[in-house]
Protein backbone atom coordinates (compact mmCIF):
# COMPACT_ATOMS: atom_id res chain seq x y z
CA UNK A 1 0.00 0.00 0.00
CA UNK A 2 1.21 3.51 -0.86
CA UNK A 3 1.08 6.28 1.52
CA UNK A 4 2.14 9.95 0.90
CA UNK A 5 3.44 12.05 3.85
CA UNK A 6 3.24 15.87 3.53
CA UNK A 7 4.06 16.47 7.47
CA UNK A 8 5.65 14.96 10.23
CA UNK A 9 5.76 12.01 8.69
CA UNK A 10 8.84 13.17 6.46
CA UNK A 11 10.62 12.97 9.37
CA UNK A 12 13.01 9.18 9.66
CA UNK A 13 13.03 9.09 13.19
CA UNK A 14 9.36 10.06 13.52
CA UNK A 15 8.13 8.14 11.04
CA UNK A 16 10.49 4.79 12.00
CA UNK A 17 8.56 4.74 15.72
CA UNK A 18 5.50 5.68 14.68
CA UNK A 19 5.59 2.24 12.01
CA UNK A 20 7.91 0.18 14.34
CA UNK A 21 10.33 -0.31 11.66
CA UNK A 22 12.75 2.10 9.79
CA UNK A 23 11.78 2.20 5.58
CA UNK A 24 14.29 0.88 3.43
CA UNK A 25 15.20 4.04 1.33
CA UNK A 26 14.01 2.43 -2.26
CA UNK A 27 10.35 2.78 -1.03
CA UNK A 28 10.60 5.91 -0.62
CA UNK A 29 10.27 8.91 -3.34
CA UNK A 30 9.68 12.55 -2.92
CA UNK A 31 6.82 13.26 -4.59
CA UNK A 32 4.16 16.34 -4.32
CA UNK A 33 0.39 16.34 -4.02
CA UNK A 34 -0.94 18.75 -6.69
CA UNK A 35 -3.96 21.15 -5.72
CA UNK A 36 -3.12 20.88 -2.35
CA UNK A 37 -1.15 23.59 0.29
CA UNK A 38 0.52 22.52 3.10
CA UNK A 39 -0.39 24.75 6.53
CA UNK A 40 0.13 24.97 9.75
CA UNK A 41 -2.80 23.77 12.32
CA UNK A 42 -3.56 26.73 14.79
CA UNK A 43 -1.68 26.28 17.73
CA UNK A 44 0.22 23.09 16.81
CA UNK A 45 3.39 22.00 15.63
CA UNK A 46 2.02 19.86 12.90
CA UNK A 47 0.35 20.54 9.54
CA UNK A 48 -2.52 19.92 7.49
CA UNK A 49 -3.13 20.64 3.73
CA UNK A 50 -5.76 22.76 2.11
CA UNK A 51 -6.88 22.76 -1.32
CA UNK A 52 -5.73 25.23 -3.57
CA UNK A 53 -5.49 24.98 -7.44
CA UNK A 54 -2.56 26.58 -7.43
CA UNK A 55 -0.09 25.20 -5.02
CA UNK A 56 1.32 21.43 -4.48
CA UNK A 57 2.05 20.13 -1.32
CA UNK A 58 5.49 18.49 -1.17
CA UNK A 59 6.12 15.19 0.95
CA UNK A 60 7.03 11.82 -0.02
CA UNK A 61 5.71 8.55 -1.59
CA UNK A 62 6.02 5.56 0.75
CA UNK A 63 5.52 1.95 -0.49
CA UNK A 64 5.37 -1.43 0.60
CA UNK A 65 3.05 0.01 3.36
CA UNK A 66 1.58 -3.33 5.77
CA UNK A 67 -1.99 -3.53 6.99
CA UNK A 68 -0.65 -3.38 10.64
CA UNK A 69 1.68 0.00 10.07
CA UNK A 70 -1.38 1.60 8.02
CA UNK A 71 -3.45 0.86 11.37
CA UNK A 72 -0.42 2.58 13.20
CA UNK A 73 -0.58 5.36 11.31
CA UNK A 74 -4.21 6.22 11.31
CA UNK A 75 -3.74 5.68 15.36
CA UNK A 76 -1.30 8.27 15.58
CA UNK A 77 -2.83 11.17 12.88
CA UNK A 78 -6.02 10.86 15.71
CA UNK A 79 -9.83 11.67 14.74
CA UNK A 80 -9.02 14.70 13.06
CA UNK A 81 -7.95 13.29 10.05
CA UNK A 82 -9.42 10.99 7.41
CA UNK A 83 -7.80 9.34 4.52
CA UNK A 84 -7.93 9.53 1.69
CA UNK A 85 -6.87 7.81 -2.15
CA UNK A 86 -5.32 10.66 -3.89
CA UNK A 87 -3.24 11.41 -6.62
CA UNK A 88 0.97 12.71 -6.35
CA UNK A 89 3.16 13.51 -8.49
CA UNK A 90 6.66 11.39 -7.92
CA UNK A 91 10.04 13.27 -8.84
CA UNK A 92 10.33 11.04 -12.30
CA UNK A 93 6.76 12.78 -13.10
CA UNK A 94 4.67 9.66 -12.85
CA UNK A 95 1.13 9.59 -10.85
CA UNK A 96 0.86 7.53 -8.23
CA UNK A 97 -2.29 6.22 -6.22
CA UNK A 98 -1.77 6.89 -2.57
CA UNK A 99 -3.39 6.96 1.08
CA UNK A 100 -3.40 10.76 1.93
CA UNK A 101 -4.33 11.98 5.65
CA UNK A 102 -6.44 14.91 5.52
CA UNK A 103 -7.71 17.05 8.05
CA UNK A 104 -11.71 17.35 8.90
CA UNK A 105 -13.05 20.29 9.12
CA UNK A 106 -12.50 20.14 12.81
CA UNK A 107 -8.99 20.88 12.71
CA UNK A 108 -8.26 24.89 12.76
CA UNK A 109 -5.70 25.05 10.02
CA UNK A 110 -4.92 28.83 9.49
CA UNK A 111 -3.42 29.88 4.98
CA UNK A 112 0.64 30.12 7.09
CA UNK A 113 2.49 27.54 5.12
CA UNK A 114 4.50 24.77 7.26
CA UNK A 115 7.82 24.91 7.36
CA UNK A 116 9.53 20.66 7.93
CA UNK A 117 13.06 22.58 8.73
CA UNK A 118 10.97 24.98 11.47
CA UNK A 119 9.50 21.73 13.04
CA UNK A 120 12.48 20.04 13.07
CA UNK A 121 13.86 22.77 14.92
CA UNK A 122 11.26 23.93 17.56
CA UNK A 123 9.35 20.76 18.02
CA UNK A 124 10.45 17.77 16.54
CA UNK A 125 12.11 16.74 20.52
CA UNK A 126 9.22 17.24 22.57
CA UNK A 127 6.96 15.60 19.80
CA UNK A 128 8.95 12.27 19.65
CA UNK A 129 9.51 12.59 23.32
CA UNK A 130 5.28 12.59 23.63
CA UNK A 131 5.47 8.95 21.39
CA UNK A 132 7.56 7.39 24.00
CA UNK A 133 5.02 7.84 26.87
Amino acid sequence: MNFFFYGTLRDVDLRTRVMKRRVGERYIIPAQLPGYKCVKVIGRGYPGILPDENNHAEGILVGGVSKREAARLTEFEGPGYRSEILEVITRKNTRESAMVYTPKPVVPLSTEAWDITEWRRRHKRLFIHRRQA
